[in-house]
């Protein structure tokens, strides 16, 4: 009895470590250079959502928090265009059209699902804003983009962003976090 007790714990504790290990570690993915009050906002947000960092300069506080935000929402615009690469691979005009017009849609795109978890200014006056965005409103942005793109290249309607998502999000998780280039 003891001897299936002890099995049932290596078990479950074989269980635990395996379900853990394939989460990202994101903590690792953050910085040195940054900012002390950026690491602590970065090590509260959950695993599962996309991250975009934003820094400004600027004389004007109001300014500055404007570009910062700008420059966060078009960081999590790049990483939906790096989702949408992986997802549609092309080999075809029609296919590569199509993702083109995502592409566009979404660099346009006001990244409407974002929220603004920080925005704080450093020490030497440069204004930080952390934006981040969860998978169902990742879903959403490229769903919409998606939209926008069949009726532009009608040979895709049977293009479906749910069967392809997944793999590229997990993928897009693992990425360092970067701020404006730094």
């Amino acid at each position: 009895m003891k001897k299936k007790l002890y099995n049932a714990a290596l078990l479950c504790q074989l269980f635990f470590f395996v379900g853990c290990s394939s989460a990202p570690d994101r903590n690792a993915s953050i910085p040195v250079k940054f900012p002390a009050f950026v690491k602590n906002a970065l090590k509260k947000i959950p695993g599962d959502v996309l991250v975009g960092i934003g820094v400004a300069e600027s004389s004007n506080l109001s300014m500055g928090m404007n570009i910062s935000a700008s420059r966060a929402r078009a960081e999590i615009a790049r990483q939906l265009n790096s989702i949408v690469n992986e997802m549609i691979v092309v080999t075809n005009s029609n296919e590569r059209t199509f993702k083109e017009t995502i592409t566009v849609t979404i660099t346009r795109s006001y990244v409407s699902g974002s929220k603004i978890i920080l925005q704080e200014q450093a020490g030497n006056g440069s204004i930080w804003t952390i934006v981040t965005l969860d998978k169902k409103n990742t879903f959403d942005e490229i769903n919409m983009a998606q939209t926008h793109a069949k009726s532009a290249v009608p040979a895709m309607v049977s293009f479906n962003v749910g069967d392809r998502i997944d793999k590229a999000y997990a993928n897009a998780l693992t990425q360092k976090y970067q701020a404006n280039g730094l």
